[in-house]
């Protein structure tokens, strides 16, 4: 089963077939060269050819992000460490980092993937194909490039450029697809307006969009300012990359149904959930080598749609994921764990400081700010050394989360006038004239 043509191709019930014979290969596999898995399976008394049909996963314990971390370096590898060729490290809030590795095999399937991304979207290898990203989506940038590059596409790669210098080369060489996440891509329609750059001298045709959610107002925007069309694409780097792409019909996101099985979850509780139901999106791999993963917490909402798309193919879709069920937010594409922040204050002895996570949204572009409740217990120093302190800390967030990020000492009364309680974030919408 190399691609999804191919899988688009067989009934629901061959697909289903084909999804448990992978499982059943993916089970043995885990339980055989994973201790994690040999042992949740051990300590539910369950064997791997006790799982009879894909619904029978439910039986099985999840897997979480905490699990990786805790089984860092490579306790979750299924194959030789001679056999890695690629690693990715992903920050979590406290100790470990999660480690992805990928066999050859991984990365070519990883390609495909993309690949296919890219024709669901109808862009081939007469395309250009452009690259915006923030620095904090660097692994992204890098695999989305692989992909195009994979497909035969001419592919302008992220590069550290200002808007303008942006626009140029997008103008220059003749972009005709661009990949951003939808706030980059405000603020890019905000730069053309602001500088009346003409649309015209645009080769622009599509915007394939990831990391972050696009609403139907936005797509709307970007089609009637500047007559494109829009794509939305989800994936997790965790899970090898892409997951779920949209079609022609725009109606939801196309599960790679030859890569993962899907389950939605009760958040709290952990109960599976009929199709239709909103709930946390559980995924299980099929064809990674390296880090094979079962019933994995992705943390996103969404739901699982069963009707045929209009495009004709039979894959599930979900909808598109616009809010977590964990203590995730999303910056510009970028997500941060907000118990990160208090593992990112222990480094300045201030974990115990009460801090406020801020999103500034400016419609064109979201603002992150830090604010901390500054007082004599965290702070006796004088107001130079604080100032030092403070410009030392933006560096090293930008350099930890890859998005710079204001940090602001303010007053109790400051968090209290937003009524917040206990929570650890808050979202200032900014009236823009």
């Amino acid at each position: 089963m190399e691609n999804m043509e191919q899988i688009n191709n067989l009934t629901e019930e061959n697909i289903s077939q084909y999804q448990l014979e992978s499982l059943q290969h993916v089970l043995n596999r885990a339980y055989k060269r994973v201790n994690f898995y040999k042992n949740v399976m051990d300590k539910k008394g369950i064997m791997p050819e006790q799982i009879e049909k894909t619904s029978d996963l439910s039986l099985l314990p999840f897997t979480t992000r905490d699990d990786l971390a805790l089984n860092y370096p490579y306790n979750f590898f299924a194959v030789p460490l001679r056999d890695i060729v690629r690693l990715h490290t992903l920050k979590m809030p406290f100790g470990n980092p999660v480690i992805i590795g990928y066999t050859k095999s991984d990365i070519e399937t990883r390609r495909l993937l993309f690949a296919q991304f890219f024709k669901s979207c109808a862009i081939g290898q007469e395309d250009i194909i452009q690259i915006y990203l923030e620095k904090g989506m660097a692994v992204w940038g890098s695999e989305l490039k692989e992909g195009a590059e994979y497909l035969g596409a001419l592919t302008i790669p992220p590069d550290p450029l200002n808007l303008q210098s942006l626009l140029m080369v997008m103008r220059d060489f003749k972009t005709t697809a661009l990949i951003t996440t939808p706030t980059a891509m405000q603020n890019i329609l905000h730069e053309i307006q602001k500088n009346e750059i003409p649309v015209a001298g645009l080769s622009l045709k599509k915007i394939l969009f990831i990391g972050e959610y696009l609403d139907k107002n936005t797509r709307n925007q970007l089609k009637d300012r500047l007559s494109v069309d829009c794509y939305s694409f989800y994936g997790l780097i965790e899970l090898g990359g892409p997951c779920a792409f949209e079609c022609e019909a725009q109606n939801g996101l196309h599960i790679a149904m030859e890569h993962f099985i899907p389950e939605i979850i009760d958040p709290l509780t952990g109960e599976n959930l009929p199709a239709g139901s909103e709930g946390e999106l559980v995924l299980t791999t099929l064809r990674s080598k390296a880090n094979p993963l079962i019933r994995f917490r992705t943390g996103d909402i969404t739901s699982i749609i069963l009707q045929r798309c209009d495009c004709g193919r039979h894959e599930w879709r979900i909808a598109p994921v616009s809010k977590t069920s964990d203590k995730r937010v999303n910056i510009r594409g970028i997500k941060i764990n907000l118990f990160q922040i208090k593992d990112f204050l222990r480094n300045y002895n201030m974990h115990q400081t009460r801090y406020l996570f801020v999103a500034r949204d400016f419609t064109y572009k979201k603002e992150p700010e830090l604010w901390l409740v500054m007082d004599n217990k965290n702070f006796s120093g004088s107001l130079p050394q604080l100032h030092k302190l403070l410009l030392t800390m933006e560096t090293d967030f930008e350099d930890i989360f890859g998005l710079y990020c204001s940090i602001k000492p303010v007053e109790l009364s400051a968090l209290e006038q937003y009524k917040i309680g206990d929570r650890l974030f808050l979202e200032i919408k900014e009236d823009i004239k």
